[in-house]
């Protein structure tokens, strides 16, 4: 049985290379942040964008693990789509790659939280500014 680490996330998958939105709970995460007066495709795009900032986060670490000729190496597996040799190559270089991604999903978090009630101002702010009109605006 796995053990959960955080309210907001799930431990990291077996796969070095899974994309850190699959260690987020959509659901929880969008709750804990007050972004529920989103609509379902600002919640995606939100969730897209956090996934991005943690790649570009645990990326930034990888390469210090690395040396050139191994972060060229590991650039031409990623890039010829060799994904499962990508992964067994970051977990022979970079074996706390598991504990980085769950830290920087955590330190996102973390983050984001501490700015919960900014971001929650901004939303309700958006929200009140739709028009309240549901009517199609073809059938105005």
């Amino acid at each position: 049985m796995q053990e959960e680490t955080s309210s907001l996330v799930t431990p990291p998958t077996d796969s070095p290379l899974a994309r850190p939105e699959a260690n987020l709970d959509q659901s929880v995460v969008i709750q804990k942040l007050g972004l529920t007066g989103l609509d379902p495709a600002q919640q995606e795009d939100f969730m897209v964008q956090l996934a991005e900032l943690i790649q570009m986060r645990v990326a930034s670490r990888v390469s210090d693990y690395l040396t050139e000729e191994q972060l060229t190496e590991l650039d031409k597996l990623v890039e010829a789509d060799k994904e499962d040799e990508a992964a067994e190559y970051i977990d022979q270089h970079v074996t706390t790659y598991g504990a980085m991604v769950q830290e920087e999903i955590n330190r996102s978090l973390g983050e984001l939280s501490d700015d919960a009630s900014e971001i929650k101002r901004l939303v309700e702010e958006a929200v009140a500014e739709r028009p309240t009109d549901t009517t199609p605006p073809a059938a105005r």
